[in-house]
């Protein structure tokens, strides 16, 4: 396995870590148990993202793209950035709707992929597709930020419902931008790239 899907299986691997320390450093809420996943979701937060922009430059970088990582890397990636979504979602940091939005384009471009790689159609990235990415790390930065820094501050109420309020908004932003690539993607890669009609005859 090369050094690039490595990394995407790594950062795969940790998902789930990521996800039993963020549901117990909330469960907890405070004290020296809160502390300790506090700073694993921080760690593994910040290992993952970087790793995410470093596995494709790598793989470019020395010739090691594969089949298996240009299915690996997008699926990973959704893999780790629904889950982070999902817990924020039942903590009621971000919205319902947005997740479902979110959690459709994510399944359906999966798909789209799948049928443009049969076809033998390359889904080049597109501008929304690098913005959605982007955003969906900023978005999840700053509440996973918020969470952690929470088990060590107590937080004035106030603060604490505009911090929450913020999220829900840029969440909807998120799902905006994962709805308009999407669009973007569709349109390139099944009907201008002949994906569906490729794979009909």
């Amino acid at each position: 396995m090369t050094l690039p899907n490595r990394l995407t299986l790594s950062r795969f691997v940790l998902t789930p870590v990521f996800a039993v320390s963020f549901y117990l450093m909330r469960i907890f809420g405070s004290g020296a148990a809160a502390a300790v996943f506090a700073v694993a979701c921080v760690l593994i937060y910040c290992y993952m993202e970087i790793t995410d922009l470093a596995d494709g430059k790598i793989a470019r970088k020395r010739g090691l793209v594969t089949d298996l990582g240009k299915l690996f890397d997008p699926f990973a990636d959704s893999v780790m950035h629904l889950t982070f979504f999902s817990l924020f979602v039942h903590f009621r940091l971000i919205g319902f709707i947005p997740f479902y939005l979110i959690l459709f384009r994510e399944v359906s471009i999966l798909f789209i992929r799948m049928l443009s790689m049969k076809a033998g159609v390359v889904m080049p990235a597109n501008a929304f597709g690098k913005f959605k990415t982007f955003f969906y790390a900023f978005l999840s930065f700053l509440v996973i930020a918020y969470a952690s820094v929470s088990v060590f501050e107590d937080f004035p109420l106030e603060f604490a419902r505009t911090a929450v309020f913020v999220f829900h908004a840029l969440s909807y932003l998120a799902a905006l931008f994962s709805v308009i690539s999407l669009a973007v993607y569709f349109f390139s890669g099944v009907v201008k790239g002949g994906a569906l009609s490729a794979i009909s005859k």
